[in-house]
């Protein structure tokens, strides 16, 4: 009695997740005329990429290390003086 009892509840518990896991893609829509649909877009594409430009900018020519004066320190110990 106990194993047809669980196994009930197993087939029920499978149809409610069945169920609620259902995605219904009918019903989607996109607005394109929200602001906040377009702040999303630049968001995720163009913070990205800003950020990029500015990190290769950065490795090429450290522009941002100049302007605050990093390794300009008078305590500033070269690498080959620790080895």
């Amino acid at each position: 009695m106990a194993a047809k009892t669980s196994a009930a509840a197993a087939a029920a518990a499978a149809e409610l997740l069945q169920q609620s896991t259902a995605v219904q893609l009918d019903t989607f829509t996109v607005d394109w005329s929200q602001p906040s649909f377009w702040l999303a877009v630049i968001s995720i594409v163009g913070l990205p990429t800003a950020w990029n430009i500015v990190a290769r900018n950065e490795y090429r020519n450290k522009i941002i290390t100049k302007a605050l004066g990093a390794g300009q320190l008078p305590n500033a110990v070269a690498s080959e003086e620790l080895c």
